[in-house]
């Protein structure tokens, strides 16, 4: 876990070297959220880590999602697949957009951000 209360550079490092040495395996995924308070920076260091040139040579594919407090999986589902591949393709079935995105990824290395927005108070 990465919890955010240093210098957005110095987290950056630890966490680009966190998702630079997981090895995975095509049984499990790593996770590794970012957590603080607001304005700490979170968003700002997942931004930075998402377009850092070595994570883009490192991962075949990456996807950024806004997750909406109203939560739909098959909205976000749709997001991921289409960043994922490229292709816009309109799934009105979650099981046939659940396989589709599970043979798009199947054997891949790829990095999947979300970002919860919330609603400003």
């Amino acid at each position: 876990m990465c919890l955010l209360s240093l210098d957005v550079d110095v987290k950056k490092g630890e966490v680009l070297q966190q998702l630079l040495t997981v090895e995975p395996d095509n049984k499990s995924f790593s996770v590794i959220p970012i957590v603080g308070m607001g304005g700490v920076g979170k968003t700002t260091l997942a931004k930075l880590l998402y377009n850092d040139n070595q994570l883009k040579e490192h991962f075949e594919l990456k996807a950024w999602v806004c997750v909406l407090d109203e939560f739909d999986i098959i909205r976000i589902s749709s997001i991921i697949y289409q960043n994922m591949g490229r292709e816009n393709k309109d799934f009105r079935d979650l099981n046939l957009l659940q396989v589709a995105l599970e043979n798009q990824l199947m054997g891949k290395r790829f990095l999947l951000q979300t970002y919860r927005k919330q609603d400003e108070v």
